[in-house]
């Protein structure tokens, strides 16, 4: 009988056999004769001593059969054969017949072990107590020392009976009871076992053995507990019973209780040195994470049984904990020889090759490990791991959802999932996982702070903070901590708290040069420059193969109001070097536009935003910034192509479609005009500039004044103290004729922005048109002096000063 151990390595349960003499059965395997039969038979001997199955089972019979009517056996051949044949038929369910074969065998050689196990097997399985009874007790009379070995593993009485007990065995006596409970729980029949061990107890109440077995019967029937109590029991009347303290240990070990487990294995030890007790021990050692302990134990178990596959595989992956992965290799490739379907040993092997970066070994073996079992829920999750790892997210995803139909409250194939999604652009989904991840393991802090991520892909930076926040009071001295949370403060505007979180980073980690990357982005983003291209230099002067780092002093530099042609030239030097170190990224090419926007030089912004387009061809914001500059270069039509590029990429672009209007509305193109508004509106009714852009069209096409008016109200209400919607509602009340209404507006505009030209000039032309000629001559000049082109402008819109 096997016992399981429920010690989880590398997420998976360890069996450890059975200590030899603790739990044994009469062999059933057949024992093929050592004489060849008569020439010509042998491939029909083949065919009767193949392992059987339900699908082989009339073959075997067939060639049985054969062998037994035409080849003339010997006494040993057909005794063989009988048995071959017997058990084919048990396995059709033809009991009779089977029964009939074994009888013969047992005519031919009534101490035949083969018959009398599979003749016992066949009774027990048909509730025959009797006839399997009384084939235990010739099985003890004809062959006592088979017998004792079958029973108990050992002829000595250690772990039962001694030969003289089987000798003298008399019905009716403990000892008969005992001996037939022992060979119940063999055949894997623990009720009826039970029963003789209540016999023998009944007859003998401090029947140490018989206490110490019916413990195993109840556990095989599925009484943790009372086996328990009895193992006690057991273990106070003979200290020294090895099957007893094996038993207590497995069971301690099944619950968790590794210390207590030792203590049994280290009291059985003490009695006899057995390979199974060393690996029980060795697996403790393991769970307690006592590597070193757990690999001598481990290896004293294969120095007594070389071919012990579980202690090759413990002691492998312990190896593992301790970094030792090419050991670890060797042990688990000796596991896989003794046992090639060893679906756990394949498992680990390739946590080996993956932590030695031999991604392609792992995966085969994660693979093989599959094919062993295909429930190996742990080898799907690691492949999964392997694919997102390498950005083949299908892949990934097949292997991940496998694992999950196995086991929906993987957490870790939930992490794994969402970090899938994050990585290939879905992180809205990915933080879904990581919610679901949170719910069945709350205090897996790691996974706060691996949502926060997914969060700040997803730009929700508010949520990223929360859990970057949590993550950092959990962990307040971790860089990492420190380094995130600041990340979310600077992103969503806090620069004094990113700043202070940045601070703390530096002092953990002086020489971090991402920390200082990102505090010279916080002191730009305080208006201090200079100091912001400091902490930039010092990140450089670390690492000065990090494109990035350049990009943004290029971004730094750019924005220094104090800005100098000298200025200019070293941001133009940083952005170059970034494309130099990073010729295939396009956000390098952005910045330098960036900055070539900020001096104007369009024709170098369309170059560098055509290198982008051609890298990232569904980058929206490309190009709605290309379409910036063809309109300052006033070609409309490249213009509005690029708008319209922008915003099919990216419906959600209002700037495109608002930037498209305006250029139609110059263009004199109302009507499309009015559909870009109407489109806006619908899209972002939350924005100012929806709704003045409307009221603006409408003001100068001067159709529809009272829905202007209105669309100029609903943008006040958005934001009373906007300059721009007071000077278009100012011209709606100007073309009402509602010229102190108009000059009302207009004061306002100017009271936000004293420069603004075309209130100025509006409220001139109503001054005038209230006869007010000086103070309207005298904002005209005003107005014209701000901007000379103003006139011509708003003649274009048909207002003029004459009406």
């Amino acid at each position: 009988m096997i016992w399981r151990i429920t010690a989880v390595v590398l997420g998976l349960t360890v069996t450890v056999p059975a200590v030899a003499g603790v739990s044994s059965a009469i062999s059933r395997p057949l024992t093929a004769p050592k004489l060849e039969p008569r020439k010509g038979g042998q491939a029909f001997a083949d065919t009767c001593f193949q392992p059987v199955t339900i699908e082989n089972a009339e073959a075997v019979i067939a060639a049985c059969s054969k062998l037994e009517t035409d080849f003339g056996l010997d006494k040993e051949w057909h005794v063989s054969v009988l048995n071959a044949r017997g058990y084919a038929q048990y396995v059709l369910g033809h009991l009779d017949k089977a029964r009939a074969d074994y009888k013969a065998a047992l005519s031919q050689d009534e101490s035949n072990p083969d018959a009398m196990s599979n003749l016992a097997d066949l009774y027990i399985y048909l509730k025959e107590y009797d006839e399997a009874e009384r084939i235990f007790d010739a099985f003890a009379k004809n062959n006592v020392e088979e017998a004792a070995k079958a029973a108990f593993g050992d002829t000595s009485g250690k772990y039962g009976l001694t030969l003289e007990d089987l000798k003298k065995l008399k019905a009716g006596s403990s000892e008969q009871a005992f001996y037939y409970g022992v060979l119940y729980l063999s055949f894997d029949s623990p009720e009826r076992a039970r029963e003789m061990f209540d016999r023998a107890i009944a007859l003998r109440p401090d029947f140490a053995e018989a206490i110490g077995y019916r413990a195993r019967a109840r556990l095989a029937l599925g009484d943790e507990e009372a086996a328990l109590k009895e193992l006690d029991i057991a273990l106070k009347l003979r200290a020294d019973f090895a099957p007893a303290l094996f038993d207590r240990a497995e069971i301690l070990q099944g619950q968790n209780k590794w210390a207590d487990a030792i203590r049994d294995y280290d009291r059985l030890l003490r009695i006899d040195r057995l390979a199974q007790a060393y690996l029980g021990r060795g697996s403790c050692n393991f769970e307690l994470q006592a590597y070193q302990r757990a690999i001598d134990d481990l290896s004293k178990a294969i120095d007594l049984n070389p071919k012990l596959s579980e202690a090759y595989y413990v002691r492998g992956t312990a190896y593992q904990q301790l970094g030792q992965f090419r050991q670890s290799i060797r042990d688990l490739d000796e596991a896989i020889k003794l046992d090639p379907h060893a679906s756990r040993a394949y498992n680990n092997r390739g946590v080996a090759h993956h932590a030695l970066s031999e991604g392609d070994l792992a995966l085969t073996d994660y693979a093989m490990a599959i094919v062993a079992n295909p429930k190996n829920i742990n080898s799907h999750i690691n492949r999964g791991q392997i694919f997102v790892e390498r950005k083949r997210y299908t892949e990934a995803m097949t292997e991940l959802n496998a694992a999950l139909a196995m086991n929906p409250k993987s957490v870790r194939a939930l992490r794994w999932r969402a970090q899938a999604y994050v990585d290939s652009g879905d992180p809205r989904r990915g933080i879904e996982d990581y919610n679901a991840a949170i719910a069945l393991s709350p205090g897996d802090l790691s996974l706060i702070h691996d949502r926060a991520t997914a969060y700040a892909a997803a730009s929700d930076n508010a949520h990223a903070l929360e859990d970057f926040d949590r993550y950092a009071k959990a962990y307040p001295n971790s860089l990492e901590a420190r380094f995130d949370r600041g990340k979310a403060q600077y992103l969503l505007g806090h620069y004094k708290l990113a700043e202070a979180d940045l601070d703390v980073a530096l002092k953990l980690s002086p020489k971090s040069p991402a920390a200082l990357n990102l505090r010279g982005l916080i002191s730009a983003a305080e208006g201090e420059h200079g100091r912001g291209a400091e902490f930039l230099a010092r990140a450089i002067k670390l690492d000065p193969k990090v494109g990035y780092f350049y990009a943004n002093r290029c971004r730094v530099l750019a924005f220094d109001p104090e800005q100098t042609p000298a200025r200019f030239a070293e941001a133009r030097s940083d952005c170059d070097r970034a494309i130099a170190l990073e010729p295939a990224n396009p956000m390098f090419f952005d910045q330098r536009a960036q900055l070539n926007v900020r001096y104007g030089n369009f024709g170098a912004v369309i170059a560098d935003i055509d290198k982008v387009i051609e890298l990232d061809p569904d980058n929206a914001l490309a190009y709605n910034l290309r379409a910036r500059a063809w309109r300052s270069l006033n070609q409309n039509d490249k213009a509005l192509a690029d708008f319209e590029a922008a915003f099919l990429r990216n419906p959600k672009l209002w700037q495109a479609l608002r930037d498209h209007a305006v250029i139609l509305l110059e263009l004199g193109q109302y009507e499309k005009s009015l559909a870009d508004l109407d489109k806006l509106v619908a899209l972002r009714p939350d924005l100012v500039d929806s709704y003045n852009e409307r009221c603006w069209l409408r003001a100068v096409w001067n159709r529809d004044l009272q829905k202007a008016q209105a669309d100029c109200d609903h943008a006040l209400s958005i934001k009373s103290n906007t300059a721009i919607a007071l000077d278009s509602r100012g011209v709606v009340y100007f073309r009402q004729e509602r010229y102190r209404d108009a000059i009302r507006d207009f004061d306002a505009a100017l009271a936000i922005v004293p420069d603004l030209a075309a209130s100025r000039y509006m409220r001139g032309l109503a001054y005038i048109r209230l006869g007010e000629t000086e103070q309207g001559n005298k904002d005209i000049a005003a107005a014209v002096k701000l901007e000379p082109e103003i006139a011509s402008i708003y003649a274009g819109y048909g207002i003029k000063p004459a009406p």
